[in-house]
């Protein structure tokens, strides 16, 4: 880059000023010379070579601790390997902030597109608004493979097509929508219609904060939304209807009565797939098994989550209870399409108005076939994730312990 003439360009050294002098030799005899400033952190870069961040021999191979398999000195150790994790680190945290200038391009050169996926990992970390949808031009996924593309010549692969979009069965976001309010009003009488209604909508406003933007702003069409089935817009419905109703309801029995009222009432809901005829006794476990698996597809079947699994391995092959009429089963629902909502009430604090609701609905089949459960739940990320603060549940995974009769 030339020193004089032509226009400046990003990296063009500023003209000397006084205050940028000062005097080298000390403060007698000295010579005045003009400060340099210090270089752009992406022009040091490039006058001085990476850190390597080729794949190391694992110990106990024969080797002084491992080597570095693209060449170097051969006595790797691990005093190198954490400097060359600090210098990764340090750089990351550096020069990213090129990344919102989009000089992917750049950071490519520097650490090579073999660290296409690390620049990525780094990109999601600090610069967060770059992680968009993979299909859109703007996302870090999409403009890192643009400037790979340019470096290596290889032709850009086609961005994924957006999801479709996820919802759940009309019939069954309905009741899921108003099972909670007419079970508090209604059937326990915890609050009164009016004094749900004015909460709930002081606390739709706070909320539009912590659902996208994309959700329709007139409170009308996104209550009709809900109601289609729409997911995002369901999740905000859910989360204010139980967020609100644990602010009203704050003893602790009295929301573990609400949710069990909720599971009761989801039950009858023919959109939730219960099994019908006659229910199987406490005692026909092998009975009971199977009309739980019924209504955990029914709710598959309208879009309550995308998969179920049952564990009955406490249950021989005969179905049959132990002498002590007391058995442990678990149930895992992965997919659920409403999970960020009980999330966000569970982190909240709403207790057992955080619970899945169709925890409560296992609950509620049980105790109709004359089985008590006690039931415990958790939420689940089953992808690994490099930093724990992109955790991201979307299984949902309850414990029961059964029994019937004297093993109650």
């Amino acid at each position: 880059m030339a020193a004089g003439g032509g226009s400046a360009g990003a990296f063009a050294l500023p003209p000397a000023t006084a205050g940028g002098m000062f005097y080298r030799g000390g403060r007698r005899g000295g010579v005045a010379r003009p400060r340099r400033p210090p270089l752009p952190a992406a022009v040091r870069q490039q006058r001085r070579p990476p850190p390597s961040c080729g794949a190391k021999k694992p110990r106990g191979d024969g080797t002084r601790g491992g080597g570095d398999v693209n060449g170097g000195d051969g006595d790797f150790d691990e005093d190198d390997d954490a400097a060359e994790s600090m210098a990764w680190d340090f750089t990351r945290r550096s020069v990213f902030a090129v990344l919102a200038a989009g000089s992917l391009g750049l950071q490519l050169n520097i650490w090579g597109v073999e660290n296409t996926d690390k620049i990525r990992d780094a990109a999601r970390r600090y610069v967060p608004g770059l992680t968009a949808d993979p299909s859109s031009p703007a996302s870090a996924a999409s403009r890192l493979a643009a400037a790979r593309s340019r470096l290596t010549g290889a032709p850009a692969p086609e961005a994924p097509p957006p999801p479709p979009p996820v919802t759940v069965a009309p019939a069954l976001a309905a009741a899921l929508v108003a099972a909670p309010a007419a079970a508090a009003v209604g059937d326990l009488g915890l609050v009164t219609a009016a004094e749900l209604a004015a909460a709930e909508a002081a606390r739709a406003t706070r909320a539009r904060g912590l659902f996208p933007s994309s959700l329709p702003a007139n409170d009308a069409e996104l209550a009709a939304a809900a109601l289609s089935g729409d997911v995002g817009a369901l999740n905000f419905v859910l989360y204010v209807r139980y967020a609100t109703l644990a602010d009203l309801i704050p003893d602790t029995a009295d929301r573990q009565a609400l949710a069990a009222a909720v599971g009761s009432r989801l039950l009858t809901e023919p959109a939730t797939g219960a099994p019908s005829g006659p229910p199987p006794s406490a005692a026909d476990a092998a009975g009971w098994l199977a009309g739980l698996r019924r209504l955990l597809a029914g709710l598959i079947a309208a879009g309550y989550c995308d998969a179920a699994e049952v564990d009955d391995s406490a249950f021989d092959a005969t179905g049959l209870w132990t002498d002590e009429r007391r058995e442990a089963l678990s149930v895992t629902l992965r997919g659920v399409a409403v999970l960020p909502s009980s999330q966000l009430v569970a982190e909240e604090g709403g207790g057992a108005l955080g619970t899945a609701a169709a925890t409560e609905v296992l609950v509620a089949y049980l105790a109709g076939v004359g089985v008590h459960a006690d039931a415990f739940s958790f939420f689940l990320d089953e992808a690994y994730r490099r930093d724990p603060r992109d955790y991201k549940p979307t299984s949902v995974v309850t414990q029961l312990d059964v029994s019937y009769g004297g093993g109650a």
